[in-house]
């Protein structure tokens, strides 16, 4: 990769942030998405995402602009109920 490429994707706070955040967009139009996040690493990076704890300890949701909160908590149910994937 070069200098410009590699400056880029720092800029968009690493590789992992880039590729959670492009993969989010490309979910979109949803009322959410979910992770089951337990790394560290993972969180920090899911966190500047924008996912946000959902059900504790390891579910979370990036909620979008579309959904109210009464249909993302609707999910949230349903989402709990599968759990861990």
């Amino acid at each position: 990769m070069d200098k410009p490429a590699q400056a880029a994707i720092r800029a968009r706070g690493g590789m992992g942030e880039w590729l959670m955040s492009e993969s989010c967009k490309q979910l979109q139009p949803c009322e959410a998405i979910y992770a089951y996040i337990g790394d560290a690493k993972s969180l920090a990076v899911n966190t500047r995402v924008g996912f946000r704890l959902a059900r504790g300890p390891y579910l979370y949701v990036l909620a979008s602009r579309t959904g109210t909160q009464e249909s993302v908590d609707h999910l949230t149910e349903k989402v709990a109920a599968i759990g861990a994937f």
